[in-house]
């Protein structure tokens, strides 16, 4: 995830965790404005899901649950298709 890298080193976003297991990658990223945003990469394939704006469980479930289930949410955009 070398652009959320570059993002946290030049902007106001920090980078506030990362998780990784052997499938996906992903980092919950909070902006200046107090403004959160999840992002889900797949590792073995092309494809990125954010969620803007996580409600408290996304965060939760992103922290400590299975990275799928953030994949897999209905709030889910895929950035491959938007």
């Amino acid at each position: 995830m070398r652009l959320l890298e570059l993002m946290a080193d030049h902007t106001d976003v920090t980078l506030e965790t990362r998780r990784e297991d052997p499938c996906l990658q992903g980092a919950l990223l909070t902006f200046r404005s107090g403004r959160r945003l999840i992002i889900v990469e797949r590792t073995y394939r092309e494809g990125v899901v954010a969620i803007l704006d996580p409600t408290e469980e996304e965060i939760a479930t992103f922290r400590r649950d299975d990275l799928w289930k953030i994949w897999n949410s209905e709030k889910g955009v895929d950035l491959a298709v938007v």
